[in-house]
């Protein structure tokens, strides 16, 4: 949850309770005012001080009634200055917002871009809630990786105990099988530091159950993925870190080529994969909204006639693929197909990754 503390004095309470709605109706937010959230029988002070510390963001109300007010409310915006100092800069955490025109209450304020609500309340608001949701996508990419963990361990145990066999259909830019530490520790945007961590765990041990429930005797595997590796343009990653991703994926490619080639077929789409999507068998779909980056928004799905019209459009997505692949033909035996879509999506992924290397080797001799 992203915790949102609201200061404000009490003339502008019908406008801090406005704010207060509007945060609350977003899914993952947790905002805080005293007036609804300050229990009987609570130590005001030590309560406001310890949620205001927990707090993700701190939202100062300013008019011309809190400007020069004294109390309480300039106690708690010097408590959210005096965190926002020991914060990364980059980190938006203290949100001023002008409710009219007026002069800020502390010089120390004129270095953080305030928001104003007036003279168009929904402009300044959209600004606000942006703001606000921002790490949920980031919360998001932690949730659907704990549900992916548990789903996929309940079907190992279900696989191993049935011995029956399963399709697994993954359509992806090779994320569920080369996903290493994601920030490798750094800081993540929008994220506490205790946050990345668990973020950079949790798609590590999301990559490595995926793998085992792919290595089971009793899976076969459908998987079209997208041979842009995006990563390799990102300024976010060393060359050492680059290449510790490219080399995770060779590995699980070669290892289907050599022990699964009866049960593998892995397909590089040129024309791009739309969207992450796992489905296990005919009992649970993960579909990933591509307008989230693949991660985020996430559906789920367990009633068959849906999974089965997932399945329906996946394989016609997989035979046009195939079909638009002079390179891959038709063969008279499973396993010379399968060895042939997979070599020819390592020459694929190969090719981009020989590109990349030789702009890295022009840049430096550049320099």
């Amino acid at each position: 949850m992203t915790k949102v503390f609201i200061s404000y004095v009490r003339e502008d309470q019908d406008e801090a309770l406005d704010l207060y709605k509007a945060l609350k109706s977003i899914p993952k937010v947790k905002p805080w005012i005293d007036k609804e959230d300050l229990l009987p029988g609570e130590h005001w002070p030590s309560t406001i001080k310890k949620t205001i510390r927990e707090s993700e963001f701190f939202i100062s109300l300013l008019s011309k009634n809190s400007v020069d007010k004294k109390g309480v409310f300039r106690a708690e915006l010097k408590q959210a200055l005096d965190i926002y100092r020991k914060i990364p800069k980059d980190k938006v955490f203290l949100i001023p917002i002008r409710l009219e025109k007026c002069s800020l209450p502390i010089k120390k304020l004129k270095s953080i871009q305030y928001v104003d609500l007036f003279p168009t309340k929904d402009k300044g608001m959209k600004k606000v809630l942006r703001v606000v949701n921002r790490p949920y996508e980031y919360l998001g990419r932690i949730d659907r990786a704990k549900y992916i963990i548990e789903s996929v361990e309940s079907f190992i145990k279900e696989i191993k105990k049935n011995k029956k066999v399963i399709e697994i259909r993954i359509r992806a830019t090779f994320t569920s099988m080369s996903n290493i530490s994601h920030y490798f520790g750094k800081k993540i945007p929008g994220l506490f530091i205790q946050q990345g961590r668990e973020y950079d765990r949790l798609l590590k041990e999301e990559r490595d159950i995926i793998l085992k429930m792919l290595n089971l005797e009793h899976v076969k595997l459908k998987c079209i993925c997208w041979p842009k590796m995006r990563f390799l343009s990102s300024d976010y990653y060393n060359d050492q870190e680059k290449r510790k991703r490219v080399n995770l994926l060779k590995s699980f490619l070669r290892n289907s080529l050599e022990k699964y080639l009866d049960s593998r077929q892995i397909l590089c789409d040129e024309a791009g994969a739309y969207g992450n999507q796992l489905i296990i068998g005919n009992q649970l779909a993960i579909v990933a909204n591509p307008e989230s980056g693949g991660y985020t928004k996430t559906s789920t799905f367990k009633d068959q006639q849906t999974i089965d019209v997932l399945i329906k459009e996946y394989d016609i997505l997989f035979r046009r693929i195939q079909k638009r692949k002079k390179k891959i033909g038709n063969f008279n035996t499973v396993k010379l197909r399968n060895k042939n879509m997979l070599l020819n999506t390592m020459n694929t992924l190969d090719s981009e990754f020989e590109m990349w290397k030789n702009k890295v080797k022009k840049s430096k001799l550049k320099k």
